[in-house]
């Protein structure tokens, strides 16, 4: 792994654009805590501009007031406790049909695809991804199929294995001059197997955080 030999953090050249790849917790904090007003933007991408009206969705829109009043919109309007409760009705029902149909797939022995269904685009493609890696690892551990753990594998094989960011303007971050507009990578695949971090990072244990002091869900005690 080119961490371990160059370091947290490595500056590359993509043709002509710098890209910083950060590769361990405390450079990562750094740059999505320490100075995350500066990275806090997503960089251009061209085939957003075809899957996200122009990059004008939450998620590929560049940080500035209109990315503000539109998480402000999703965290009041779609996506508060009031207005996720009241549409837990229709989720389930939906699930429920999802279900069926893959029952009936099954007992037909059709292969069913999943990102056929109905669902949006990054909930499928990180959903599949997830699926995926997930039978890989109990193929591979059949005696730890009773044990799985759901946050183990996603430790082991984030769905997102670099998180892409942008800087709005120059900063210096470890000592290392980040020019504008440069690309950072945050790698959470190499973050995930730090041996500083976890124990046996590069084994698959699905009981790894079984009675820590880690809630998964959120951040250590």
């Amino acid at each position: 792994m080119l961490a371990r030999k160059y370091g947290p953090i490595m500056h590359l050249r993509l043709g002509l654009m710098p890209v910083i790849v950060v590769s361990s917790p405390e450079a990562a904090e750094l740059f999505l805590k320490t100075h995350d007003l500066v990275f806090a933007s997503r960089p251009p991408q061209e085939e957003s501009k075809y899957i996200s009206y122009n990059e004008h969705n939450l998620v590929f829109a560049p940080y500035g007031s209109y990315w503000r009043n539109m998480r402000k919109m999703h965290t009041l309007e779609l996506l508060s406790n009031h207005k996720i409760s009241t549409v837990r009705s229709m989720r389930k029902l939906e699930a429920d049909l999802l279900v069926h149909r893959i029952r009936e797939a099954a007992a037909a022995g059709v292969a069913v695809d999943i990102s056929s269904e109905d669902m949006v685009a990054a909930s499928m493609d990180t959903s599949a991804a997830a699926t995926d890696w997930t039978m890989t690892e109990l193929i591979r551990h059949p005696n730890l199929t009773k044990k799985l753990h759901r946050n183990s594998k996603i430790w082991r094989h984030p769905v997102a294995p670099l998180i892409v960011h942008a800087s709005r303007e120059d900063c210096t971050v470890y000592g290392f001059h980040m020019p504008k507009d440069a690309r950072s990578f945050i790698n959470a695949w190499a973050i995930g197997r730090d041996q500083r971090v976890w124990t046996d990072a590069d084994k698959f244990n699905p009981k790894r955080f079984v009675g820590s002091n880690i809630d998964v869900r959120q951040n250590s005690d």
